[in-house]
């Protein structure tokens, strides 16, 4: 019921069809496709990545892994960058065509309402800061109009989407799950990967140095008029978006152990990387 009510399937299928400069360079290629809106039934026969290794996002990665993933990014959003065509597809979230989301801004603020009812025992008061601040700033962030390049976007950009070829593999790396695909921030896919795919130990020694990368790469594929330090205030901004992915899906779907690990697992970095980056101060 939920992945008909936000429109997964459709937009999962449609994203194959109809973005031809990532689907298959960035993606595993789409053998074929089939979408049929009355009983929400699709199939979806993809290219065999093997030998690849799925992403951990409880474990988190490397650098090196890191780099490929901002690799990707670069080339999906430099492929479709201001590109005003996006907003002729109504089932892309975010564009002017599309209906408005299924959830609005206070529901999105009554999640984590419940979330940190639930999950009480494994907050510390540092993370429900963050969460309370954010959750209060949320409707007035979606009143905001924040200027800034658009792109076409994943929306959940994260280990547990990607596969990581091994010697032999067909793609350095292929990403998958595009259900939530739309128009947005580059950086907010930058963000989220950066703050939930790194441990907290690990990500502020490396953070700089991989926006750098990621900006870089945006510049050798075309991207032009975009500077670092715009960068990373959209970064900074962006960086509440993983823990409303975090206690929303929580929230809305079945719980088991281990979502239970890494929606917490997300939430956590989230919050660190939201603290050490000053971010709360951009929040209206």
């Amino acid at each position: 019921m939920t992945a008909k009510m936000l429109g997964h399937y459709e937009r999962e299928v449609m994203f194959y069809r109809t973005f031809p400069k990532v689907a298959g360079r960035i993606t595993p290629g789409a053998l074929y496709t089939d979408y049929d809106a009355e009983t929400n039934r699709f199939a979806l026969i993809m290219e065999d990545m093997a030998p690849s290794e799925q992403g951990d996002q409880l474990a988190g990665c490397n650098v090196a892994e890191a780099e490929r993933a901002l690799d990707a990014a670069a080339i999906l959003h430099a492929a479709y960058w201001m590109d005003e065509t996006l907003d002729t597809h109504a089932w892309l979230q975010g564009t002017s065509m599309a209906p408005p989301p299924a959830l609005g801004p206070e529901q999105v603020a009554g999640l984590w309402m419940g979330f940190k009812e639930r999950y009480e025992a494994h907050l510390t008061p540092d993370v429900i800061e963050v969460g309370d601040a954010y959750a209060d700033a949320l409707p007035r962030m979606h009143l905001e109009e924040r200027p800034g390049p658009f792109a076409l976007t994943h929306n959940d950009y994260r280990l547990d989407n990607m596969l990581f070829g091994k010697p032999g593999a067909p793609k350095p790396l292929a990403v998958v799950d595009w259900q939530t695909a739309g128009k947005g921030a580059p950086a907010n896919d930058v963000a989220y990967f950066i703050g939930a795919g790194l441990t907290r130990e690990e990500r502020p020694k490396h953070e700089q140095a991989l926006l750098r990368y990621y900006h870089a790469r945006l510049q050798e594929e075309g991207v032009t008029g975009y500077s670092f330090e715009r960068l990373y205030d959209d970064y900074r901004y962006n960086c509440f978006y993983g823990m409303s992915v975090a206690f929303g899906a929580a929230m809305l779907v079945k719980q088991t152990e281990r979502g239970d690990q890494m929606f917490l697992t997300m939430l956590r970095r989230h919050a660190a990387q939201a603290r050490d980056n000053n971010a709360l101060i951009l929040l209206p």
